[in-house]
């Protein structure tokens, strides 16, 4: 993905303003950090848009679901709350930046408690912690947390024919999800990726825009899913405007 973004085929960013931090570098500080400068510096004209790919967390009391960082502490239980990115972090983040076109994809798994009696097993392609209780996929109520809106538009809920804008147009707060309420996001041993990571890509270069390269993905994401690996992943999109056709490049 950051491939993508920095290339002048594909997103065409300056390298300078894409922040890329893996393995070692992409602890919770580190991540903390990224968000408070971008947040700092994004001006209302600007395009932010954060990707994440790693594992979830199990819900904790309030139900919620944390992102896992580099340096997350798996036991004793309560450490892993206090480690990892927190929804919260994500919300005030989401509604705290000035700029009005915001894009946050999770190609995270949030899978319900496979493989759970095999303590630090990760399944063969799957994105799972493999911890017991994994918290669930996107909800909507995960969502409107996150976006702070009351009515969001969520992708199955376009009416048909509804004017949703111009291609490459769109604006607003946009939050992706690869895989659904306890579901699983795999990576495909054919593609060398994950199935949500590089058909969304691919969209993007086809379409330019996440709405598109979303609608793009979608459905190949759950038809190589389940031809692969038998299994079911169905992508989610919220977003707070009808028109999220937000162009991704310079």
């Amino acid at each position: 993905f950051y491939g993508y973004l920095i290339s002048r085929a594909g997103g065409n960013f300056r390298q300078d303003n894409v922040t890329l931090l893996t393995d070692a570098g992409a602890t919770r500080a580190n991540i903390a950090a990224a968000l408070a400068r971008l947040q700092a510096t994004a001006q209302p004209d600007d395009l932010v848009l954060l990707y994440f790919s790693s594992h979830g967390t199990p819900p904790n009391i309030n139900g919620s679901v944390n992102i896992v960082t580099y340096d997350t502490v798996v036991k004793p239980r309560q450490a892993i709350w206090e480690s990892s990115v927190t929804d919260e972090m994500l919300r005030d983040f989401i509604q705290g930046v000035r700029a009005k076109r915001l894009i946050v994809v999770l190609d995270t798994c949030y899978s319900s408690g496979a493989y759970k009696r095999v303590d630090g097993f990760l399944p063969t392609g799957g994105k799972s912690l493999g911890i017991e209780d994994e918290g669930q996929g996107m909800s909507s109520h995960m969502a409107k947390k996150l976006l702070g809106a009351k009515d969001l538009v969520l992708d199955d809920e376009d009416a048909a024919g509804e004017d949703t804008g111009t291609a490459n147009d769109g604006w607003g707060r946009v939050l992706v999800s690869a895989s659904g309420p306890e579901e699983k996001s795999w990576e495909s041993e054919k593609l060398h990726n994950s199935f949500f990571t590089r058909h969304f890509i691919d969209g993007l270069k086809k379409y330019g825009n996440a709405r598109q390269a979303f609608e793009y993905a979608k459905p190949r994401v759950t038809s190589g899913v389940l031809e692969e690996k038998q299994e079911q992943q169905h992508p989610q999109v919220a977003a707070d405007e009808r028109n999220w056709a937000i162009a991704v490049a310079r």
